[in-house]
């Protein structure tokens, strides 16, 4: 194999790591994208040694951080208004729901409620 081919091959892996992990970061960071079946594919790339486990969960524990923490940004700033304005009868039900059981439960309410469909 000639070093032009191998140039291209380490080429070809570090852009299809590169690509799987772009793909995996904007799958966690934007919040209405399903990103468990992003994260399967993901696993199934690691398990291959396509690209390394620990990357994976890195660039999916900074984007899925990145998400929550944006928003929560939203929320403290516009939620009620959002709530008020856009807010179905099914997510003020939620909400009043959360607040009632947040109250009683405190933090384990929050954790359980991310595990949720749509958490």
């Amino acid at each position: 194999m000639g070093i032009y081919r191998r140039i291209l091959y380490v080429v070809e892996i570090v852009s299809s790591a590169l690509t799987a992990m772009l793909t995996l970061f904007v799958a966690a960071l934007i919040p209405l994208v399903p990103t468990e079946p992003v994260l399967v594919g993901m696993g199934v790339l690691a398990a291959t040694g396509a690209v390394p486990l620990p990357v994976v969960i890195l660039v999916a524990t900074v984007a899925c951080s990145m998400s929550d923490h944006i928003l929560y940004a939203f929320g403290r700033v516009a939620g009620a208004r959002a709530l008020a304005r856009f807010g179905r009868p099914s997510a003020i039900a939620a909400t009043d729901w959360l607040s009632r059981n947040i109250t009683r439960w405190g933090a384990p309410v929050l954790v359980v409620g991310r595990w949720l469909p749509a958490g």
